[in-house]
């Protein structure tokens, strides 16, 4: 409502509004964490629906990075729905970043991008793991959250283990692909390293 063209029906609704928080000061709080957890499941869905919708080929790990991204915006609008608080100190600021550290992600030399596309895919999915073990703590009840960091550490590393011959190879053909320009005649040959 803007205040210049009713201002007697602006300030009402504004000591009312006052009025009411002193009554119940939690309210506002959960009210806007509501208001941000549908605004974060929307931006999310709408992400994950581009990401499935887009006609170009996607980089080696890029699709696995960005849903990760998507599950940690995602399970923390959910979260914030069910009456969670956003511990991140830069909280909403986190979205603009994701989206700057994607573009600059698909600026990078191709044979960076397998192993930034890793780190960006651990991160989200270690995050979404670790709101989604809040979800189950507030869900239950329980008094497990001091344990959810550690959870989200876990899976975001497993993610990035997990992917290692993946980056390897796709780091390996990106490289071969850069040298065959000035070197036509070259031939690549990959080798998977025995760990």
């Amino acid at each position: 409502m803007n205040a210049s063209v009713q201002p007697l029906t602006y300030l009402a609704s504004r000591i009312t509004a006052g009025a009411h928080r002193r009554e119940h000061p939690d309210t506002r709080w959960h009210t806007r964490g509501r208001t941000l957890g549908l605004r974060l499941l929307m931006a999310a869905a709408m992400v994950l629906a581009w990401n499935t919708a887009r006609a170009e080929t996607p980089q080696v790990g890029e699709s696995q990075a960005v849903n990760g991204q998507i599950a940690d915006v995602g399970s923390t609008g959910i979260g914030l729905l069910m009456g969670a608080a956003e511990a991140n100190p830069l909280g909403i600021i986190t979205l603009g970043i994701k989206v700057a550290a994607y573009q600059q992600i698909k600026e990078a030399p191709p044979a960076e991008q397998p192993r930034l596309w890793g780190m960006y895919g651990a991160f989200g999915w270690g995050a979404a793991a670790n709101n989604l073990c809040i979800i189950g703590t507030i869900a239950s009840g329980g008094a497990f959250a001091a344990l959810c960091p550690v959870l989200g550490v876990a899976a975001g590393m497993g993610v990035w283990n997990t992917n290692e011959a993946e980056r390897d190879r796709a780091t390996f053909d990106a490289m071969c692909r850069d040298a065959q320009a000035s070197n036509p005649d070259l031939s690549c040959t990959y080798t998977e390293s025995r760990s």
